[in-house]
């Protein structure tokens, strides 16, 4: 039979016995299947209730469409007999699948308490979430809590028949495991100690009471009541040494502060100070980035049970073990006339180290200044070990708390590839600071991680505009950073190196010399490949740097350093796991290494975000160079895309693909059928393609694409929808474009005059975008080139100087300038400068998959000039 366990641990085997992963992974499948062997009562579900349930947002026939998706890939995957169906009904046949939910309903029913407790290993359906079917959800909700109850009143019942039978022993079991179905019961906390202590199992009780009272202080902000502390009393008297071994079972948490009352030196009117300030900086501190503190109430209990007055530092480090703290806050307060003076200082639990801060003087009605003030110079301290030079930068950078607070829980995410969190906390942080530079500049940071440098223009710029109140190295950094987001990559690459040279263990400044290798080398006839030491130290450095090993995977797959990328997966996977680059650096690797399972794996993974998937094409594309497999995503991607303008992407990368194999009938077919979704488009990279000599192509097909992009009138058809942000439009520049694709059409088709008339109409009409001036530039030199000018050529493409964030240059050909590297390239070689030329044919296909309609050729040139120059192997790999 077919087994599945969604009490607890979900499991789910095939009839085989054999465990199918493919479903545990996929949320909605595991859900649908759930959903049809588990509800109450058991029956069969009509297919349009299921399609409410499970795809509300999705019209009647996109709806449909996944349930027979999510059906195929659930038979496949057990086997046809998993789900039956009925008509339009569909169900589970109790004969063939056997679901441990439905058999705890059974036994119970049965009165075989015990057989039903030993099926309940926790609640249904543990950590499934499925947030696009909120109606599932809910009853997902409902059932977890009813089955729960269930098995409550099971463990109940046993404890009480055993106990009326006399063994005490087996009723405190059987109440053990009702207390532990629900924690938050307080009688039945009561009943459990009871049974505990009378079986002499006193040690369990009172760390059962322990734990109950910390998830009531932390989830409730609760006490316990008076009967329960009054009966753990009693039983703490009869094992007075519980409470100091359950403790020392517990280490101390190393981001859990407790704050003690502080030290009053001045009239009696400030002695509310001494608790005051408890609440206060615990307040303050709680929730800064990794930061928690103790609550204040449990920290004041503490100090009178054990007649605590003054505390000194051993004196401290005892309190704060028995809080399980691994940090304790002392303090004083010295008046001194109408000022006052507060010194702090932060001590380890277990260890000696220390960490002071002294605030200067604040009158008393600035009390909640000094406090903010005593904060910061403790989170710029504290930082330094815990949360990097960075964030102790931005503590001294910043009078808000609230901002620095805000900035801290975005490093956290920023560190763990959590960008979108990461974004949401830097916002707030220059929210309640406008000037914060540091925290401008993070947010731009988060922005580009995100793949979305444009959005990042804006915050980059604000940072630069504080730089002010930054020190001279960090300005250095702040402006190396927007020098990259523009696309002034040399001026970028030339800060970085000066800030790594004055901070040598400066990470930002490390990753962002890496990243604008990556993202611009090619536009400068570099490798790609140069960035791998930046990141690598970037890594030394911070080993847990999800950007420095995503970069690092995609590396290795290109340079075929196939030995290297389990480490840097499994670095990955340990580092953070659900980082928002796992999944695609997941994909990397799997192909890379071809991995079969693991193929499947993401396949599956990547049916759930068309986004994702394609960019999985480019990166499968380009650093992979498995260019089947791209065109097996691609096809997918054309399945499961949720709009045109997607499927129409999808279309144009199988096209480049096509290219990339010199197939270029397959090519055109593609572009015609982006042409019914989207015309501008299609003519633009058809003609774009057709124009480069190297593409084989009769002369009549290259005409007819010239007489059609002639009669074409070039209209904006619409922007990149919210679902493809990755569709780069071109809208403003639709114009100019149009004389540049006829001008490569006329020079290919050796009509020079026509093409430099298009280089000029297309320069003429150029507006604040400098890409129509560089392209234009680009058919004038093609034209030298054609007339065997090869210096000219290369003097004219030297005068492009154009800069385009990495987003448009990966996202667009135009952009990218492809034809113009490839042309600068061609003219070197032809003007007597091989080196050179190597470099540009070299680093060609290492950024976009737009790159490869000219792969073979650069290939080909490439490898023709390392053969006369093997000095050239590794020239920019070394670099």
């Amino acid at each position: 039979m077919i087994a599945l366990r969604f009490l607890g641990t979900t499991d789910v085997r095939a009839a085989d016995g054999s465990e199918s992963l493919a479903v545990l992974k996929q949320p909605k499948r595991m859900a649908l299947l759930a959903y049809l062997a588990a509800a109450t009562p058991h029956r069969f579900h009509r297919r349009d209730s299921l399609l409410a349930l499970f795809w509300p947002d999705l019209s009647q026939s996109q709806a449909r469409s996944a349930l027979r998706r999510a059906l195929f890939y659930l038979r496949r995957a057990l086997g046809p007999d998993v789900i039956s169906s009925r008509g339009d009904e569909l169900g589970t046949s109790p004969e063939l699948v056997w679901c441990d939910v439905a058999v705890f309903q059974q036994v119970l029913e049965a009165n075989r308490l015990p057989e039903a407790l030993e099926l309940f290993r926790g609640n249904l359906l543990e950590g499934l979430h499925v947030p696009s079917a909120p109606d599932f959800e809910r009853w997902l909700d409902d059932e977890r809590r009813r089955l729960r109850d269930l098995a409550v009143r099971a463990a109940w019942a046993l404890s009480e028949r055993a106990e009326r039978s006399g063994d005490v022993r087996d009723a405190a079991r059987w109440a053990t495991r009702g207390f532990e179905l629900t924690p938050d019961d307080e009688p039945g906390l009561r009943r459990l100690v009871r049974l505990l202590d009378r079986s002499g199992a006193r040690a369990a009780a009172l760390k059962a009471y322990d734990g109950f009272v910390q998830r009531l202080a932390d989830e409730l902000d609760l006490e316990p009541e008076p009967e329960t502390v009054a009966l753990l009393e009693t039983v703490r008297s009869r094992r007075d040494a519980t409470v100091a071994e359950a403790s020392a079972r517990r280490p101390p948490s190393p981001n859990l502060i407790a704050v003690l009352p502080f030290v009053v030196r001045g009239p009696d009117r400030l002695l509310y100070l001494r608790e005051g300030m408890v609440d206060l900086l615990a307040a303050k501190l709680d929730g800064a980035g990794d930061l928690r503190t103790v609550d204040p109430r449990r920290t004041l209990r503490r100090l009178e049970s054990v007649g605590a007055g003054d505390i000194d530092a051993h004196e401290a480090r005892a309190i704060g073990e028995h809080l399980r703290a691994g940090w304790c806050l002392l303090g004083s307060v010295v008046a001194t006339g109408a000022r006052l003076h507060i010194a702090v200082t932060l001590c380890q639990a277990e260890g000696e180290r220390e960490i002071k801060a002294d605030v200067g003087t604040y009158g008393e009605q600035e009390i909640f200044k000094a406090v903010d003030a005593i904060a910061r110079h403790i989170l710029a301290q504290w930082s330094t070990s815990y949360g990097g030079e960075m964030a102790r930068l931005a503590a001294v950078t910043t009078e808000s708390l609230a901002a620095l607070k805000a900035y801290l829980v975005g490093e956290r995410a920023f560190r763990a590839g959590r960008f979108s969190e990461a974004l949401t906390a830097y916002e707030e942080a220059v929210r309640e600071d406008p000037t914060f530079a540091l925290g401008h500049y993070r947010l731009a940071a988060a922005y580009a991680a995100r793949g979305t440098p444009r959005a990042a223009l804006g915050p980059g710029t604000r940072a630069w505009e504080h730089r002010h109140r930054l020190n001279p190295r960090l300005r250095l950094l702040v402006e190396a950073q927007a020098a990259a987001l523009r696309g002034a990559a040399a001026t970028a690459e030339n800060l970085c190196r000066g800030v790594t040279r004055q901070m040598p263990t400066n990470v930002d400044a490390w990753f962002l010399l890496g990243e604008t290798q990556f993202r611009y080398n090619p536009d400068r006839g570099r490798s790609i490949l140069e960035a791998r030491r930046p990141f690598e130290r970037t890594l030394k450095l911070d080993p847990r740097h999800v950007g420095a090993l995503a970069r690092l995977i995609r590396l290795a797959a290109r340079e075929r350093r196939t030995a290297d990328l389990p480490t840097l997966l499994q670095r990955l996977e340990r580092a953070e796991p659900d980082a928002e680059q796992a999944l695609s650096a997941r994909t990397i690797g799997a192909f890379a290494l071809d991995d079969t399972a693991a193929r499947s794996a993401v396949i599956e993974d990547l049916r759930d975000d068309p986004l994702g998937l394609a960019a999985a094409v480019a990166d499968v594309a380009i650093y992979v160079r498995d260019f089947a497999a791209a065109e097996q995503l691609a096809g997918l991607l054309i399945d499961i895309a949720p709009s045109p303008v997607l499927r129409a992407h999808a279309h144009l990368l199988l096209a480049y693909l096509a290219l990339a194999s010199t197939h270029v009938d397959r090519a055109l077919k593609e572009f015609e059928r982006v042409e019914r979704t989207d015309r501008p488009t299609a003519l633009l990279h058809r003609a774009l393609v057709l124009g480069q000599e190297q593409v084989d192509a009769p002369t009549a097909v290259i005409e007819d694409c010239r007489r059609a992009v002639e009669g074409w009138q070039p209209v904006a058809a619409r922007g990149a929808s919210q679902d493809a942000p990755l569709v780069i439009t071109h809208d403003g520049i639709l114009d100019q474009l149009h004389h540049y694709v006829l001008g490569l059409l006329a020079a290919r088709l050796g009509d020079l005059e026509a093409a430099l008339e298009h280089a000029e109409l297309c320069a003429a009409e150029a507006g604040a975008d400098p890409l129509p001036i560089d392209l234009a530039t680009g058919v004038r030199a093609r034209v030298a080139l054609l007339r065997s000018d090869a210096d000219g050529a290369v003097a004219l493409l030297d005068t492009i100087a154009g800069e385009y964030p990495s987003q448009l240059a990966t996202g667009s050909p135009f952009y990218g300038r492809v034809a113009e590297r490839f042309l600068r390239a061609e003219a070197l070689d032809a003007a007597g400068r091989s080196a050179e030329a190597w470099g540009w044919f070299d680093s060609l296909v290492q950024r976009s998959p737009f790159e490869l309609m000219l792969h073979r050729p650069a290939e080909e040139r490439s490898r023709r000039i390392r053969r006369s120059r093997p000095s050239l192997g590794g020239g920019n790999r070394e670099a």
